[in-house]
């Protein structure tokens, strides 16, 4: 899926976790953000219109990941 940036334009790779400049090729790590400065409804909002925009492959590379990580084996163990 391609995400467009301000000036910049990122190829989203959800199985990796990576994101490419789609000019220079640069590939960076996706991390984790903690925080959420956004109001959940916008961020829902935003998730919402990305996942009807992805094409046939995206859906089933997307499918993929959460079928993984529905499986309760792939999921570390509770420390408590």
């Amino acid at each position: 899926m391609n995400v467009k940036s301000g000036y910049y334009t990122y190829e989203i790779d959800l199985i990796h976790m990576t994101q490419r400049n789609t000019v220079s090729g640069v590939v960076r790590t996706i991390r984790r953000v903690t925080t959420i400065e956004k109001p959940k409804h916008t961020v829902l909002s935003e998730i919402v219109a990305l996942l009807e925009n992805l094409t046939p492959h995206e859906t089933a590379q997307l499918s993929a990941l959460l079928a993984v990580k529905a499986d309760t084996r792939q999921w570390p163990a509770s420390s408590e």
